[in-house]
């Protein structure tokens, strides 16, 4: 019986301190924002990463589109060279498609999708100070693989594209509102 007490309290600590994940109000995070600027970096040269960063872009702009959701695409960019660009005039909801991989007949892949707004002078609500610049992420998802290139190429991307959904899913309902 005590074994079940001390069970019992050492679950109710944990859960104090692990707080379930707080819901996202998309409506309000979407507020005065224009539309969405998707793109697409690689750290590889692999022929995979284009298709698949063709194929999730391909996907998530026709899901936009499909809802009224102003959305530009700056395509596919390699890492370390020129960054993606920002629509002009477009202050927008900027998903970015990260993907790196190795060479070779059997690969690992690894794609990241994250959703962020960028922010000159973000400023906490009550506060008086200049604000500071950087990126609030809002959305952050990845899947990662091995195998025969053929077989990963696919079921990577369907993964990710899966896990886009969500997200798109969110921006189309939430959209101005």
């Amino acid at each position: 019986m005590e074994v079940r007490a001390i069970a019992a309290a050492l679950i109710g600590c944990l859960a104090a301190i692990n707080p379930a994940r707080a819901e996202t109000d998309w409506a309000r995070q979407l507020a005065g924002l224009d539309g969405v600027a998707i793109a697409c970096v690689s750290s590889t040269g692999e022929k995979y990463a284009e298709r698949i960063c063709d194929r999730l872009t391909k996907s998530a702009t026709q899901t936009l589109e499909k809802a009224g959701v102003p959305v530009a695409s700056s395509g596919y960019h390699r890492e370390g060279g020129p960054s993606p660009k920002l629509p002009e005039g477009m202050k927008p909801l900027e998903i970015t498609i990260y993907l790196r991989g190795t060479p070779g007949g059997t690969a690992a892949i690894l794609v990241r999708g994250r959703a962020a707004i960028s922010y000159e002078a973000a400023v906490e609500s009550g506060d008086e100070g200049t604000g500071r610049t950087g990126d609030l992420v809002i959305w952050e998802e990845s899947t990662v693989g091995s195998g025969p290139v053929k077989q990963l190429e696919a079921a990577i991307a369907n993964a990710m594209n899966d896990k886009l959904a969500g997200l798109l899913a969110h921006v189309a309902d939430s959209w101005g509102r």
